[in-house]
């Protein structure tokens, strides 16, 4: 992988690799399979088997892995932090890379629920994304397959790389979550046309049964 090798060829291997990625980032809007499609690109350029892409759901005030964002879940067996978790704090604060492994003294800072949300998850590397001084979603990474640490040279590509994914995958929310409100816009028009059969029928039915009652009230006298 381009990672393992001189700096001219990590620049030529990355501009590629970058551009592959933006033609991919530009023709897909559903949020999942760009989860899919960034995941397994990453894995592939850092030979890492674990990914998270984490977003904020404000309904929840949590951050949620994107197959999970747009639900209501609250699980614990799945991955989230909380906007008051220490760790959110920390990423709001630095704006950066948190590599875990080569900081202890900020590990021991989390609760111990993150603690062990981070070991269990093997993860290694965390990116936040940053919108108007606020944590909008982060990636986190797991560690390389030969537990070298990340240097300053992948850092820098790997941010670009990260920054113009963030704009898709805001991009793709966006539009499922457009979806979502025109397909219950859709529903509730049909929902308020049937109503309004459902009204008038009444109506009509209503009308020759006042006449029928009247005329037996009438015959009946």
């Amino acid at each position: 992988m381009f990672f393992k090798q001189g700096k001219n060829d990590l620049t030529q291997d990355f501009n590629r690799f970058l551009s592959e990625m933006n033609e991919s980032f530009s023709i897909i809007t559903d949020l999942e399979q760009l989860k899919d499609n960034f995941s397994a690109r990453l894995k592939e350029l850092l030979k890492t088997d674990h990914i998270y892409i984490l977003m904020l759901n404000p309904d929840l005030n949590r951050y949620l892995s994107v197959e999970n964002i747009t639900t209501n879940s609250k699980s614990d067996d799945i991955l989230y932090f909380n906007t008051s978790d220490k760790l959110i704090f920390w990423l709001s604060v630095n704006k950066t890379f948190l590599d875990v492994n080569q900081n202890p003294q900020v590990f021991a800072f989390f609760t111990k629920r993150e603690q062990d949300l981070l070991k269990k998850r093997s993860i290694s590397l965390i990116y936040p994304f940053i919108v108007m001084n606020q944590v909008r979603g982060m990636v986190c990474i797991g560690g390389k397959e030969d537990d070298v640490p990340f240097d300053n040279n992948e850092l820098h590509y790997l941010k670009i790389f990260l920054d113009q994914a963030w704009f898709a995958f805001e991009n793709a929310l966006l539009y499922q979550s457009q979806k979502e409100r025109t397909r219950k816009m859709y529903r509730a028009d049909r929902l308020a046309t049937l109503g309004e059969l459902s009204a008038g029928a009444a109506h009509e039915i209503r009308n020759p049964l006042t006449s029928i009652r009247s005329s037996i009230q009438f015959l009946k006298r």
